[in-house]
């Protein structure tokens, strides 16, 4: 599948899933193809798959391959995190996995300067994968990007902060999906409580909605606005962003 760099939005390589293996791609000039920045869950519909970046002379990728599953790949490891269902629902295979993204310290606890560290943490607690990369001169890519595009963001340019972004916005459409419970007993206790509404409802809150069982349907719903359907039929619908 092709991938492209993050933070150029170019330099696209076809990568191959079973074996990690890739080769440069090379566009035709009468039918360039595009990448555009998206919502990582919507790329499982896109030609582009997904991005990579190049930290430390090594090569991390994230991506949907063929099967509709989102798979993180180091130099050494290939991680399946999530799979799209039968039922166009998502289903979390994490098992307990957690992302941080921190600034990164030496062995006394000092800072180092511009750096930060990128962690995958097992259900039991234990570092699988840190990685220590210079995240400073993305902050000044971002700061310095004049070519203006709406809702840009730093993740835009920082790889590692698109992941743990991307994949958090997976995990409460994931989490969505469990048992129907009365909406009453799904009120927001704060601002980062999980917010599901149905077809039919008010939005509670101002932001994107992503659809529950089409993980790559999103709408925009302002405050008191009447949640859609999808297709004509009923959907449950996660709020994850403002």
């Amino acid at each position: 599948m092709l991938i492209y760099r993050h933070h150029t939005v170019d330099d696209k390589i076809d990568l191959d899933d079973d074996t990690g293996r890739w080769t440069p791609h090379v566009d035709d000039k009468d039918n360039p193809t595009m990448v555009g920045v998206m919502p990582l869950a919507t790329r499982m519909n896109y030609e582009i798959r997904g991005s990579y970046t190049i930290e430390n002379d090594k090569r991390y990728c994230i991506y949907w391959n063929d099967k509709q599953e989102l798979v993180f790949r180091t130099p050494d490891e290939r991680f399946v995190w999530f799979r799209r269902g039968s039922d166009g629902g998502l289903l979390d295979l994490m098992n307990g996995m957690t992302i941080g993204l921190q600034p990164a310290t030496y062995a006394d606890g000092s800072a180092m300067r511009n750096m930060s560290a990128f962690t995958l943490t097992d259900s039991g607690g234990e570092v699988e994968l840190e990685v220590i990369y210079d995240s400073q001169r993305y902050l000044e890519f971002y700061l310095g990007n004049y070519t203006f595009v709406p809702d840009e963001d730093l993740s835009d340019w920082d790889f590692f902060v698109y992941v743990k972004r991307e994949v958090e916005e997976l995990k409460h459409i994931a989490t969505a999906r469990a048992p129907a419970v009365p909406e009453r007993q799904r009120a927001p206790s704060s601002a980062s409580a999980l917010v599901v509404i149905e077809t039919g409802h008010k939005a509670p809150r101002t932001g994107v909605w992503a659809a529950v069982h089409h993980i790559d349907v999103r709408c925009w719903l302002d405050e008191g606005q009447t949640a859609p359907d999808v297709e004509g039929r009923s959907e449950s619908w996660v709020w994850v962003d403002r």
